[in-house]
């Protein structure tokens, strides 16, 4: 998938890794459209988003980004 992702969630809640393979061509989406830009949530939550803008990238790339922040934190 090379959609550039535009924003990332940050709500406290929305900060764990899915109980799934985000990489699998099966995986529910974790994307959304938002005002024109692609949006990724690293839990896959559909509400209560908070959103920054970030430079944008390849959805692959920021998906291994956030989910290495994730684990490292954990």
């Amino acid at each position: 998938m090379d959609r550039l992702v535009h924003r990332i969630c940050v709500a406290k809640g929305h900060q764990q890794l899915v109980l799934f393979d985000s990489a699998a061509t099966w995986a529910p989406n974790t994307l959304t459209f938002i005002e024109g830009d692609w949006a990724y949530c690293p839990a896959g939550e559909r509400v209560a988003h908070e959103w920054l803008e970030t430079q944008p990238r390849p959805y692959a790339d920021l998906r291994d980004e956030v989910e290495e922040r994730i684990r490292s934190t954990a």
